[in-house]
């Protein structure tokens, strides 16, 4: 074959779809059919099934045991692949191809049994249809000798059917109205009728065959198997008379119902009360054995399995990608496109997935893609018609009379998510998700995340909202999930950090730390109460700012019985409250009055109580994230913004959880309300912030933190400029989520066995103290947010630009500042910025509210060969922040040098560096840290890597 004849081949068997043409039963033309080279197929089996030689046998006994010759032909698919579609092509393409006598095949219409009269018997249909084509062709020769005596066989045919007709029609025929001769003679004369009927049926189907001058008569039957009763009687019919030669049966529908239907019935041949009284074991496992027999045996005598078809999914027409094409499928996506511009379904899919999902070209992408290729047909269709519709109508209104999505049009996700609810909302119904489209937002999203993962099953991952449970409505479900996160958390960082907390640490915490999940076991009413009591505790489901969820997350995680006495947690320290006995003089109670300016303000940030049996006090990262979502929420109103930050360093309380042992008091079991304020106690010298405990201190909040609010000004006019810009994905936000957990566990771990009494200082990797560990809880958060941005962002299409992938920021700074160094020279030397490439990182790193916790006193490593890579790490965070000056409320150079370059911070040390720096957190004692004296504490650090990562 010539290269331009494979060119035309090619063509010529390119099938084109219209998303824009109307969508009406016949309206599909020959070229749209996708299914075109199985309905080939079909239509040649049926052409050679009715030239097969004729049996030399033609004993009735023998016709009537031997039933392998019906010409019964299925067509399975589930529901939407395109069934009724297919069938009319088979019946227009035979009609098409009638006019030769030999092959030729008169195709009757085809028969929906679920729209016949209830108690209509298919034969009768099947008769009336027949006769009707009869008497529409002998209509034009009543007066023809030449037709005459076929006219007259014809009736005669129609009249011995009809008394076996009167059989499955008449129920008030009633013998005992006649005599007994009568009574008699009629009874045999109907026994007669009932039971040559099917012969009787397949002379009347030959003699229509010689008036109509064809070869065969093709019945087709669509959807039998969604009304159970007429469908019965469909394949019984099908069984019991449609068994000449010259007629030709096709059938359609999801084998999966039909078992379903010869099931039910076969069971009813058992009687109720055989049902009802044999309980045997034995007999009742027999008893479905010998039904799944029957049903198994039926289906095989009924449809053959050499004459079954099925139809085919869109992944199994196009192949996987890479693979050879081997149905060259292509759609119009925009209203004006040629057939030549059209392009393959798998690229219109692909397209859609991308900007619907803010995913990038890749394998991340393909799963979806395959996923929905898998999809029926029929739901395929609609989704991409209505993608592409609305969004060719947005950009139609955008280009022509300036409408943006600021003044109401609906983004690309928000398109995707609109078309994938109304193809899948049983599945969402299945899954119990919320199907109410007044209660969309992040609050029901966050609840239908963790009630999707917890039916799932995969508490680590679940998350991501891949499609790949075993459950098809779970795969489905996890699709239009990812659709609504990537609809909600689109150009907003406040959302982003929402999401990461409350949509996937709730899953995660859940699974770690809620105690009484494993006692529970296997009884599911104690599981669903547990479940229901952390759901409401952390306010999942419910419309709460972030910061509230990480209020509860650290008196759910320091609530683990398993945990270490240290009061070293998942992100968060546990203060003293009260100045311990025998502790170095070097260490006490944290005083946060002690800090200063923007460093008070972040310090505060970080802190909250647990009230159980006593207070407790963590600072917690997560309490830092919760209050960077809730400030960035204010889009740069004053007033908001002074709201903001009173509540995110207020110091709120909460009880313990209902399901802890500390909560088995009657009048604090069940309780979820938090104080919301600070609880003073005074006499147990708590940790006290007297300036910012009431709303009626606001005024002398704005003046005691001007500088930290104007900062805050500052960094929420970057974020107004920046965000618009994100577009977060459910994977994205999910790797964000499991690096930043997995880190800050072996943060955890490694920082409580690094405590010693002269560890204050903190210039070694093997000392740690409070200030260490909530440094490297916020580089853990910083790092797992430039790490899986840079794979994951749909803004970019870079691969991973840094070095050291695996590896986290634990007790140094060396692997983090390795990949801010690369990166830094990738966008230098391609004239790129951070705000474009990395939007959320950059946004992160320039908040001043975490710059205080990078580079606290007592927690950066001084010795000189550490010493270089923090100088390093902070020139390079300058530079990310503001290469042109150094930022106001960052740390410069010289300042850094100060503080950390010598044993102790210089005496001369201008008093404004304190307020840029945590001070006084490395010498606050940890809640339930043992201090060993200093000979212990010299050999244990003697035997340590002092560089560690």
């Amino acid at each position: 074959m010539t290269e331009s004849s494979q060119n035309d081949y090619k063509e010529m068997n390119e099938i084109i779809i219209d998303l824009f043409a109307p969508n009406l039963p016949g309206s599909t033309k020959e070229g749209d059919l996708i299914q075109k080279a199985l309905r080939d197929k079909l239509v040649e089996s049926i052409r050679n099934s009715i030239n097969l030689p004729k049996s030399k046998n033609l004993s009735g006994v023998a016709r009537f045991i031997d039933e392998s010759g019906r010409n019964v032909f299925f067509v399975d698919g589930t529901r939407g692949a395109g069934k009724t579609t297919f069938i009319n092509s088979v019946v227009e393409r035979l009609n098409h191809e009638s006019n030769d006598a030999d092959t030729g095949i008169k195709c009757l219409p085809t028969i929906d049994p679920t729209k016949l009269p209830r108690h209509e018997p298919i034969l009768v249909t099947v008769t009336a249809r027949l006769n009707k084509v009869v008497s529409s062709k002998l209509k034009g020769f009543w007066s023809s000798n030449q037709y005459s005596k076929q006219k007259e066989e014809w009736q005669s045919h129609l009249e011995q059917l009809q008394r076996g007709l009167h059989l499955l029609t008449d129920n008030e025929y009633r013998p005992e109205y006649f005599s007994d001769a009568l009574k008699l003679d009629a009874q045999l004369d109907y026994s007669i009728g009932g039971q040559d009927l099917s012969e009787i049926f397949d002379q009347l189907v030959e003699c229509a065959c010689d008036i109509l001058d064809c070869k065969a008569i093709l019945i087709s039957f669509d959807d039998i198997d969604t009304q159970f009763d007429t469908g019965w009687d469909v394949l019984e019919s099908i069984r019991k008379f449609f068994n000449s030669q010259k007629l030709v049966v096709v059938a359609t529908g999801d084998l999966r119902l039909y078992s379903q239907l010869i099931r039910g019935k076969q069971y009813e041949n058992y009687g109720k009360t055989l049902l009802d009284q044999e309980k045997e074991s034995a007999r009742l496992a027999e008893r479905g054995y010998m039904v799944e027999h029957l049903e198994q045996q039926y289906l095989l005598k009924l449809f053959p399995v050499q004459k079954r078809m099925q139809l085919k999914t869109m992944l199994q027409l196009v192949g996987e990608k890479g693979e050879h094409v081997k149905e060259n499928i292509k759609v119009k996506t925009a209203p004006n496109m040629s057939e030549k511009e059209a392009i393959e379904v798998r690229d219109a899919i692909g397209s859609a997935v991308r900007v619907g999902l803010n995913l990038r070209e890749g394998s991340d992408a393909d799963m979806y893609v395959n996923e929905l290729l898998k999809q029926p047909v029929r739901l395929l269709m609609q989704v991409l018609q209505d993608f592409y519709t609305k969004k060719n109508h947005t950009k139609y209104i955008n280009g022509e009379q300036g409408v943006n999505e600021q003044v109401g049009e609906p983004s690309v996700p928000n398109l995707l998510r609109n078309a994938l609810y109304g193809s899948m909302l049983s599945s969402i119904y299945r899954a119990g998700l919320n199907y109410e489209q007044h209660r969309f937002g992040m609050d029901s999203l966050c609840k239908d995340i963790f009630t999707y993962v917890k039916q799932d099953r995969d508490f680590n991952t679940g998350f991501y909202l891949r499609p790949q449970s075993e459950s098809e409505a779970l795969r489905n479900c996890s699709i239009y999930l990812a659709s609504q996160v990537s609809e909600n958390c689109q150009g907003s960082l406040s959302k982003f950090l929402q999401m990461l907390l409350v949509g996937c640490g709730s899953v995660s915490i859940f699974n770690q730390f809620v105690t009484g999940l494993e006692l529970a076991g296997n009884d599911s009413g104690k599981s669903e109460q547990l479940i229901s009591e952390y759901l409401a505790y952390m306010s999942v489901g419910r419309n709460e700012s972030a910061s509230h969820w990480a209020n509860r997350c650290c008196a759910v995680v320091a609530n683990n019985p398993n945990d270490a006495k240290a009061g070293v947690f998942l992100g968060m320290v546990q203060l003293n409250r009260q100045k311990r006995s025998n502790i170095p003089d070097s260490f006490n109670v944290f005083k946060i009055d002690e800090e200063k300016g923007l460093a008070k303000a972040a310090m505060a940030a970080s802190l909250s109580s647990v009230a159980s049996s006593n207070l407790m006090d963590f600072s917690s990262v997560f309490n830092l994230i919760g209050a960077i979502a809730d400030i960035s929420a204010c889009h740069r109103e004053r007033a908001a913004i002074t709201k903001a930050f009173n509540k995110a360093i207020a110091q709120p309380t909460c009880i313990v959880p209902p399901w802890s042992e500390a909560a088995a008091r009657a009048e604090m079991k069940g309780s979820n309300k938090s104080t919301d304020n600070v609880i003073s106690l005074s006499a147990s010298e708590p940790i006290t912030n007297p300036g910012i405990e009431g709303d009626g201190e606001s005024q002398e909040v704005q003046i005691q933190f001007s500088g930290a609010i104007e900062s805050l000004e500052k960094w929420l006019e970057k974020v107004g400029e920046i965000e618009a810009s994100i577009r977060p994905s459910a994977l994205l936000i999910g790797k964000v989520w499991t690096r930043l957990y997995f880190n800050l566990n072996n943060v955890a771990d490694q920082h409580k066995t690094r405590i010693y009494n002269d560890s204050n200082n903190g210039r070694k990797a093997s000392l740690s103290n409070a200030a260490k560990i909530m440094r490297f809880n916020v580089l853990a958060f910083l790092h797992a947010v430039l790490v899986e941005e840079s794979l994951y962002h749909s803004v970019n299409s870079e691969e991973y630009l840094g070095e050291g992938l695996r590896l986290n920021p634990i007790t140094s700074v060396d692997e983090f500042e390795k990949k801010l160094k690369s990166i830094n020279e990738y966008l230098k030397s391609n004239r790129k910025s951070w705000s474009d490439n990395h939007p959320l990182f950059f946004l992160l790193i320039s908040c001043p509210i975490l710059h205080p916790f990078i580079f606290p006193v007592g927690g950066v490593n001084g010795l000189p060969r550490s010493y270089g890579k923090e100088d390093s790490f902070r020139s390079l965070i300058a530079e990310i922040i503001q290469p042109d000056e150094t930022n106001s409320y960052f740390l410069s150079k010289s300042e850094l040098s100060d503080l950390f370059q010598n044993e102790t911070p210089s005496t001369s040390t201008n008093p404004e560096t304190y307020s840029k720096t945590i001070s006084t957190l490395n010498a606050a004692t940890i809640a339930g840290a043992k201090y060993p004296d200093p000979k212990t504490a010299q050999e244990s650090s003697l035997s340590s890597n002092d560089d560690a990562v």
